[in-house]
């Protein structure tokens, strides 16, 4: 059997007192980055909603199901990776800084399963981008066949649009007059559009898939 020195027994302990310390310190750094992650991701999981909704009626079957089931596999994957840095993520927002109890928690235990946690989401994350960008495609494709409006319409503005073709012509006709000062008359202020808010997001983080 080796002999091993105290001293050497001294010195592994006071080097795994160090590694230990300087992951505890690290813990709000790594927490947060998985909280930034989770946030991105999330902005494609709403991107490849929207996109699922509103060709949901031209995907065939089994395009569809892929597309719900990718969905549904994300949305799980960043739940998995949200529910391990949540309470640290707590800390943060209550006491300005990651508690010591969870730094512990962390450090010896959620952090080793943050890495299978991790590695399901970015596989399920490439697999949502595969996905949107087959309904962007989608999405084009269906914009380049579709129908112009007809003519002295706006999408969705008719009335509007027919006051905005008149507000025109009064304007083209009051430019040839003069006023008594030799300068053109004021242009008359064109109709603008009423504001249309996007729609509202239904219940919870994400918007639902509509059936």
């Amino acid at each position: 059997m080796e002999y091993i020195s105290p001293a050497a027994i001294g010195a592994g302990a006071t080097i795994k007192l160090i590694e230990v310390s300087l992951r505890l310190t690290n813990v709000e750094n790594e927490t947060s980055d998985f909280i930034k992650i989770v946030s991105a991701i999330g902005t494609d999981l709403n991107e490849a909603i929207r996109l699922r909704n509103a060709h949901r009626c031209s995907l065939d079957t089994h395009s569809l199901h892929r597309t719900d089931t990718v969905i549904l596999n994300t949305e799980s994957a960043m739940s998995g990776v949200a529910t391990l840095v949540e309470d640290p993520r707590v800390d943060v927002r209550e006491r300005g800084k990651v508690g010591m109890g969870n730094k512990l928690l962390w450090t010896f235990k959620d952090s080793h399963e943050m890495n299978t946690k991790q590695a399901y989401l970015t596989t399920c994350h490439q697999s949502l981008l595969s996905v949107i960008a087959e309904l962007k495609g989608r999405e084009r494709e269906e914009r380049q066949t579709r129908a112009p409006p007809p003519y002295g319409g706006l999408p969705g503005y008719e009335e509007d649009g027919r006051d905005l073709i008149a507000a025109l012509k009064r304007e083209h006709s009051g430019s040839k007059k003069r006023s008594y000062g030799g300068q053109s008359q004021k242009s008359q202020q064109l109709p603008t559009p009423p504001f249309s808010p996007p729609a509202e997001r239904l219940h919870g983080t994400f918007p639902t898939l509509s059936t």
